[in-house]
């Protein structure tokens, strides 16, 4: 985690207040790490990464804590099959725990291509792999797709609001083909509000790759 020392006082906070707590793109594990440190005993917490490498680091790092579940999916306005790139050092290693949906256009050079699968949270839900306990607290960083992954999910926002994003660096929307403007408007409709990252911080992991 990168965030100053008050920042990271204010989630503890939050966590400590939800009832369930969910992490779409847990990565490595970081902020999974955090909130499970941080909650109540017995709160569910469940993370999403459909990025293979990252999900197993993930699942070593987390390994003894008590009622987490993580699922190597990632979550969508529906469900699917997609394709991830995932960037490449000259050695063939991923670089970080970073993955890309690719949307028909050409993967980045030097990178690895997965099949992976893609959820909606509605679905979940429904299909009660996930089961809500409000307040939910969810932190939602996946690279700039949060606008198009969430915007058909009809039974999980209104169960929820207020709720609170993490993770507000809005100008990666842009090149999603969605404005910062437009995502704050459309977050604030759903009574969504912004926690920005705040300085820098420590965090207890050591891994081979660079997380978030």
């Amino acid at each position: 985690m990168n965030e100053t020392a008050a920042t990271q006082d204010l989630l503890a906070a939050l966590v400590g207040q939800a009832g369930t707590l969910l992490d779409a793109g847990v990565n490595v594990g970081r902020y999974s790490w955090f909130m499970a440190r941080h909650r109540r005993a017995g709160v569910p917490l469940y993370g999403f990464d459909p990025n293979a490498d990252a999900f197993a680091l993930a699942r070593r790092n987390l390994a003894g804590l008590p009622d987490i579940t993580l699922l190597p999916i990632g979550l969508a306005a529906q469900d699917e099959e997609a394709t991830l790139a995932v960037p490449q050092d000259a050695t063939g290693n991923p670089i970080s725990g970073l993955g890309f949906v690719l949307g028909g256009n050409p993967p980045p050079t030097g990178s690895a291509i997965h099949s992976i699968t893609l959820k909606s949270l509605d679905g979940l839900i429904s299909d009660g792999m996930v089961r809500l306990v409000s307040p939910v607290l969810l932190k939602m960083d996946i690279e700039g797709y949060e606008p198009a992954a969430s915007r058909e999910w009809r039974r999980f926002w209104p169960a929820t609001a207020p709720g609170f994003s993490l993770n507000a660096s809005l100008s990666i929307y842009s090149a999603r083909g969605t404005t910062g403007r437009t995502c704050l408007r459309r977050f604030t409709r759903w009574g969504i509000s912004f926690l920005p990252k705040l300085g820098v911080g420590s965090s207890p992991f050591t891994n081979r790759l660079t997380a978030r």
